[in-house]
């Protein structure tokens, strides 16, 4: 059984994370997953667990905070924030956490303790983490993978200040009517791009240019 474990992507799946997960059995996501869509497209790869994480709005209302389960005689728990774990592990062959957004892997006994950090829009200086696992006669087999962070570009721009000021314009160009393709023609844009910029403006309000940057993974 060939685990793909990840968390904390708050609404960016990285294509290299997608890829980095093509050919195991079960995902699991550990939380603040930051929509319906992310686990729609893991579903496109494999089998999906996941628990809500705490910026997980009202639409993960159906996720549990805790989830346990056994696959193949193996026992596992999952839970977004480590506090949240029962006091007793070591009934648990697994026990997954997200969070903290940093990389973890423990044992406690037979018990491995694994959060994958974060795989989504990173705070500065951190790592884009998951993990790839697979447990056997010999215990855990347990693989970190990390996801070089790209250098801040927009196809068709420049570097981080052409970035800010394509966003920038963008949100104008929209605010003037303009439609996605014509201002995508305008600002010489791939028109999956501004429509990908124009929707996160409207679903994080106030987030401003940064926000969007962070959840473009950029």
């Amino acid at each position: 059984m060939r685990l793909g474990i990840v968390s904390d992507t708050h609404g960016l799946l990285r294509r290299e994370v997608s890829e980095a997960l093509t050919g195991v059995d079960l995902i699991l996501h550990a939380g603040d997953i930051g929509g319906p869509e992310i686990l729609e497209r893991l579903e496109e790869i494999a089998l999906v667990r996941a628990v809500r994480g705490n910026c997980d709005g009202a639409w993960a209302g159906n996720l549990r905070k805790t989830e346990e389960w056994e696959v193949s005689g193996v026992s596992m728990i999952m839970t977004h924030r480590k506090k949240d774990f029962p006091d007793l592990l070591t009934d648990y062959d697994l026990a997954v956490c997200g969070h903290s957004h940093q990389y973890r892997e423990a044992y406690l006994g037979k018990t491995l303790i694994l959060n994958p950090g974060c795989c989504g829009p990173r705070r500065p200086a951190e790592a884009i983490t998951l993990a790839l696992a697979e447990h056997g006669p010999e215990g855990w087999r347990v693989r970190r993978v990390d996801i070089p962070h790209r250098e801040r570009r927009i196809p068709g721009s420049g570097r981080e200040e052409d970035i800010r000021r394509q966003i920038g314009q963008v949100i104008r160009e929209n605010s003037r009517g303009r439609s996605v393709a014509e201002t995508a023609r305008r600002l010489g844009m791939e028109e999956e791009t501004v429509e990908r910029i124009l929707r996160l403006h409207v679903t994080h309000p106030g987030a401003g240019t940064e926000g969007i940057m962070s959840r473009m993974g950029l």
